[in-house]
Parts: C-alpha cells; structure tokens; sequence
C-alpha cells in the first residue's frame, strides 16, 4: 500500500512500475475473482475481530464495475481453541462457522476503494510529476542550451574584443615607437645642429684670437718698428748732432785757424812793414 508523503519516492522516478503492479493481479487471474486468496477471519463468541488480513486488488478499466470485481471474503467465526465444538469446564461453546460479515464485507470494500482511490491519486500524481520532471528537464536542457550557447558567443566576443584590444594596443605601441624615433631622430638633429653651432662658434673664437693675436703681433712689431726707428731717429739725431757740433768745432777752429792767420798776416805785414 502506497502512503503519500512529501518528499520524492522509488515511485517517483519510475512511475512506469506504477501501472505494473496495478494490472499484475488482474492480468493473472480474471475480474471476478480480484482476490488472492480467501482470508480467514476468527471471531470469538462476544469477542472483536481477533485479525484481518486485506486483499491485494487490481483496478478495472471501468471505475463503475469497482463494485463488481470486489468479492467478499468468507468470514470463519471460530472458537480459540479448535475446529469443533466442544464444551469446556467454564461453559464455552468451540464452533466454526463460514459465513460472510456484511459490515467486514464493507469495511474490506472501503479499504479496497481508498486504496484504489489513493494509488490512482498517486499514480496519476506520478504521471503529472514525472510529465512535469520531464517537461522541467527538456527546459532545464533547452536552457541549458541556451546557456552555453549565450557562453560560447560571449566567448567568442571576448576573444574578438581581446583581438581587437591587441590589434589596437600594437597599433599604438608602433605609433608610440615610430614617435619616438621621429622625436628621437629630431634630437639627435638638434644636437648635431648644437654642436656645429659651438664647432663654428669655437672655431669663430679661435679665428677672432688668431686674428687678435695677429693684431697684436702687429701691433708688437709696429711699435717695435716705431721704437726702432724711433731709436734710428734719435741715433741719427744724435749723429747730426755731432756733426753739427764738429762742424761747429771745426768752424770754429777754421775762424779760429783764419784769424790766427790773419793775425799772423798783420803780424808779418806789421813786421814787414816795420822792417821797411
């Protein structure tokens, strides 16, 4: 007998044994005689049902001919201690009797409906729920799908954007590069164009001191010239001089010498004179 419950059962996940062990009696044995087997039913005198043992029963196709596919049991009322009657010392009568209970016969009918009842409710609970387990898989799948699908284009976009970012990222580090070299390039020009300037520059410098140097050479030269002649000039000055004052020195004894002679000449002409 299945109990319902909340959580899944072995049922659950093979409803297909639901029907199977529905039709297994009936396939076996024929509509009018739904039962296995016979129960035994022992009644005391004045006692309750000491036990009852229930029916397997399979469904028919038709829920109307529940009522006929039923059987009722036989119902044994027997004594406790045996098959016949006897008669104790304390007065108890042993009998056997065969005959059905019509409030067992309803009870067991109850029982066999609610049992009915319950593993249709459960079968069919099971069908809905292994429908709606297979539904939920196909859209877990379809999902799923879905899911690696969406993945997959992602990462194929990822991997577009990652090629695109490297592309990019080349292009601008060739940019960067091809910068530097131009600016790189520009310096070095510079540079050179700086150290021309300065060679030009010293070489302007070193041509301006040769040239002062030159100046003052010349310059040096000139006044040595100068002073040389300066100094011829003053030598011949000098000379001049000389020879002005020897001239004078020689006029003067020339006048000196004449007046001498003069005086020599008065003299002998005094004493020529004197003498004649």
């Amino acid at each position: 007998m299945f109990r319902p419950r909340n959580g899944p059962t072995f049922f659950h996940h093979h409803p297909e044994l639901i029907e199977q062990s529905f039709c297994a009696s009936q396939s076996a044995t024929p509509a009018s005689s739904a039962a296995t087997h016979t129960p035994s039913i022992a009644y005391g005198r004045g006692n309750a049902p000491a036990s009852t043992q229930l029916v397997r029963y399979c469904a028919p196709d038709d829920p109307d001919a529940l009522d006929k596919a039923v059987t009722s049991p036989s119902v044994v009322y027997a004594a406790p201690f045996g098959d016949e009657e006897e008669e104790d010392g304390e007065g108890t009568t042993k009998y056997e009797l065969t005959q059905a209970s019509p409030v067992e016969d309803m009870l067991l009918q109850l029982q066999r409906r609610w049992e009915t009842v319950v593993q249709l409710t459960l079968s069919e609970r099971a069908g809905k729920l292994y429908s709606a387990l297979e539904a939920a898989d196909q859209t877990l799948s379809s999902q799923l799908a879905e899911i690696q699908q969406s993945v997959h284009q992602k990462q194929k976009e990822l991997a577009r954007a990652d090629e695109l970012q490297a592309a990019q990222q080349s292009h601008e580090r060739e940019q960067r590069l091809l910068q530097l070299q131009h600016t790189h390039a520009q310096s070095a020009r510079v540079q050179e164009q700086q150290v021309e300037r300065l060679q030009q520059q010293a070489q302007q410098a070193a041509q301006r001191k040769r040239a002062e140097e030159a100046a003052v050479a010349a310059a040096a030269a000139e006044a040595r010239a100068e002073q040389e002649a300066a100094r011829a000039a003053a030598v011949a000055a000098a000379q001049a001089k000389q020879q002005e004052e020897a001239a004078r020195a020689a006029a003067a004894a020339a006048a000196a010498t004449m007046v001498g002679v003069a005086k020599c000449k008065a003299w002998a002409v005094a004493c020529y004179e004197s003498e004649a």
